[in-house]
C-alpha cells in the first residue's frame, strides 16, 4: 500500500505501525492487535492550550485506579512513544510522542513560568533523526535520552543510542552521545539513570530483549554487565526504571502468569543487595494489553506507564504508594 507508514522504533516486543487511520502492535508471542490512533498532525504551538498552574500540569492526583494524564495536552491523538520525565524541582516535563507524515519520533517539552506552564514545544535539543524516550538524572543535571542521529563517538549510526544533554545557566547544552562501551550495543527504548549515573537499559541480543546496566566510572560508562536472574527471564525484559538509590527496579516483561500482552514488574534488593524474584505490579495496574515505559516521578508519589489498554497508546499514571506495600509483602523494612 502507498499509504502505509512505519512508525516508531522496530523492537522486540512490540512495534507500531501505523496504515492510515489504524496502528497494530506485532510481538514475537502474540496475534496481531489492532490499535487505533488518529494520523491527525499535531505540531507544537498550532493551537493554545487553556492556561495551567500548579503541579503535574495542574491535574487532579490520581488514586489506586490508572488515569490518563493530561489528555490533549501530554497524551495526545498521536502515539505516545515515552512517559513523562520530570525535573527534580517538578518545574519542566519531557515527554516523546510520534508525528505523523512522515513518521518519525520527537521530544516536547513544557516548564513553568510565573506560575504558569508553557505552550508545549519541540525541545531545544530535538533533532530529525527520532528522539525519544528522555529521562532526567536524580540531580537534574542531565537529561538522557536515544536517538537515531548519526554518532561521532563510537556506535553504529541509523540505531537507537544514547545522549545526554547537560543544564547550563543559559539552558540545555549540545546533545553529546555517551560512551561507545554502551552506544555499540544494540540498544532499545527506554533508558534510567541512577544518583551516582549508573544507566539501566534494555539491549535485544539473538532475538531476545534483556535489562543491562553501565557503572560511570571516571567519568566514563564502563562495559555494560547483564542483570541476573531473576531480573532477566528470557521472556523479553525492557523499558526499565531505576529507583535513585538502586534499591528497586520497574521494568516490562512478557513472562508468563501475567495479565495479558507486556506487564509491569518490580523487584527490590535485598539486604545483601541480591534482587528478589520480581512481583507482577497486578491486573489494575497492568491490562490484558500493553504497559510499557515505567517512569516514577522525583517525589515517588506517582508511577507513570504507557498502556494500549484503551484501544491506544497513551500515558496513565497511579498513587505509587503500593510500592510501599509491595517491599514490605517481599519481607523487607520500608526506608523512613
Amino acid at each position: 500500500m502507498n499509504r502505509s507508514w512505519w512508525a516508531g522504533s522496530l523492537l522486540n516486543l512490540s512495534c507500531f505501525i501505523l496504515v492510515l487511520n489504524w496502528a497494530h502492535v506485532y510481538s514475537e508471542t502474540d496475534q496481531t492487535s489492532p490499535v487505533i490512533k488518529s494520523a491527525r498532525e499535531e505540531r507544537p504551538g498550532k493551537k493554545e492550550q487553556p492556561k495551567l498552574r500548579g503541579p503535574y500540569l495542574g491535574r487532579p492526583a490520581p488514586g489506586s485506579e490508572p488515569q490518563v494524564f493530561a489528555p490533549g495536552i501530554v497524551t495526545s491523538a498521536n502515539i505516545n512513544h515515552s512517559s513523562p520525565a520530570f525535573s527534580p524541582d517538578g518545574k519542566e516535563i519531557f515527554w516523546s510522542r510520534v508525528l505523523m507524515d512522515p513518521p518519525h519520533v520527537r521530544i516536547f517539552h513544557t516548564r513553568l513560568v510565573d506560575s504558569e506552564w508553557t505552550q508545549p514545544r519541540l525541545a531545544p535539543f530535538s533533532s530529525k533523526a527520532d528522539d525519544d524516550c528522555p529521562a532526567f538524572s536524580p540531580d537534574g543535571k542531565r537529561l538522557f535520552f536515544v536517538s537515531h542521529r548519526p554518532n561521532p563517538t563510537g556506535g553504529a549510526d541509523g540505531k537507537e543510542n544514547i545522549w545526554y544533554v547537560e543544564r547550563r545557566e543559559s539552558g540545555w547544552s549540545a546533545a553529546k552521545p555517551i560512551s561507545s562501551s554502551v552506544n555499540k550495543m544494540n540498544l532499545h527504548w527506554q533508558v534510567s539513570v541512577s544518583s551516582n549515573y549508573t544507566l539501566y537499559f534494555a539491549c535485544s541480543q539473538a532475538g531476545v530483549t534483556r535489562i543491562y546496566r553501565s557503572r560511570f566510572i571516571d567519568g566514563e560508562y564502563a562495559e555494560p554487565s547483564l542483570l541476573p536472574a531473576p531480573i532477566n527471564s528470557g521472556s523479553g525484559e525492557e523499558t526499565p526504571y531505576i529507583a535513585p538509590d538502586e534499591d528497586y527496579i520497574v521494568f516490562s516483561s512478557q513472562r508468563a502468569a501475567g495479565c495479558g500482552g507486556a506487564d509491569l514488574y518490580i523487584s527490590f534488593k535485598d539486604e545483601t543487595g541480591d534482587w528478589l524474584e520480581p512481583m507482577n505490579l497486578g491486573c489494575t495496574v497492568n491490562s490484558a494489553s500493553y504497559e510499557l515505559l515505567p517512569h516514577v516521578s522525583p517525589d515517588q508519589k506517582y508511577l507513570f506507564f504507557v498502556s494500549a489498554r484503551g484501544g491506544e497508546y497513551d500515558i496513565y499514571w497511579v498513587d505509587a504508594r503500593f510500592i510501599k506495600s509491595l517491599r514490605r509483602r517481599s519481607g523487607l523494612p520500608c526506608p523512613k
